[in-house]
């Protein structure tokens, strides 16, 4: 599929969702996630978003939590941009400690829920 942006991964997600597999059911969901973030958040929009494309994100969060695919990490880091910060910090406090690395991303993730920061972050600036 290449790098989509936020439109085309919505238009793939809704066109190839049902004649998918559960694999690349979740892949299609990433696809939407990053290309959100990355049109939103990243580019430095976040305040020109409109409304009905975070509905469509919230949405799309709520189903990749419903997922199995879903890692722990990632549950968290979806509940927090959601804006569900105190579900995040709980479910961050439920899980066993992993790697060093994970443990600094999950660590990032609860300091931008306190702070109720919903904003996607780049993994570079966990250092």
């Amino acid at each position: 599929m290449g790098h989509l942006n936020f439109e085309e991964a919505r238009e793939a997600l809704e066109q190839l969702y049902e004649s998918s597999n559960e694999e690349r059911r979740f892949i299609l969901r990433l696809y939407v996630l990053y290309a959100f973030n990355d049109k939103y958040i990243r580019s430095g929009h976040q305040h020109s978003c409109k409304s009905d494309d975070y509905k469509y994100f919230v949405e799309n969060c709520k189903e990749m939590l419903k997922m199995p695919q879903t890692i722990p990490t990632l549950r968290a880091e979806l509940y927090r941009e959601m804006g569900e910060f105190e579900q995040c910090i709980e479910y961050l406090d439920s899980l066993e400690p992993v790697g060093e690395h994970e443990n600094k991303v999950r660590a990032m993730i609860r300091e931008k829920a306190l702070n109720r920061n919903l904003f996607a972050f780049r993994l570079q600036e966990v250092s």
